[in-house]
């Protein structure tokens, strides 16, 4: 999901409860910073023989994302996110938030895919600045 390769995804298969998907992903920052947006390439992008991996698979429908500052122990000041079920780059906007050290990306709901049960993301990327920039 980090290596900028639409051949290879990251993808999870769990089974939807009334409380959810229960399943996220935390970006950890390398030290603190100001986040604007988080580019994201939603489903699984890779043609296999002709035939686009991204009907196949589930896509995230909506998701939670919340912030974890530095100092701070838990996540807080969450959106929640409806991604198009096209295939593009989606742009987040993130407001801006300062000293931002982890981003937490829950999966609150998916588009069902044709042939498989996993949720794929190809690839996600945060953009942003370090904090006091």
């Amino acid at each position: 999901m980090l290596d900028r390769n639409e051949e290879t995804c990251w993808q999870y298969n769990q089974d939807y409860t009334s409380d959810g998907y229960k399943t996220y992903i935390v970006l950890t920052l390398s030290r603190a910073a100001k986040v604007q947006t988080l580019l994201v390439k939603n489903g699984f992008w890779k043609i296999n023989s002709g035939i686009d991996q991204y009907w196949r698979n589930n896509r995230v429908k909506a998701a939670v994302i919340s912030f974890q500052y530095e100092g701070d122990a838990g996540f807080t000041d969450a959106v929640t996110y409806t991604f198009a079920d096209v295939k593009q780059i989606a742009e987040v906007d993130l407001g801006g938030r300062e000293d931002v050290v982890a981003v937490r990306f829950a999966i609150e709901s998916v588009y069902r895919g044709e042939r498989f049960d996993e949720v794929a993301i190809t690839y996600m990327e945060l953009v942003g600045y370090p904090s006091g920039y």
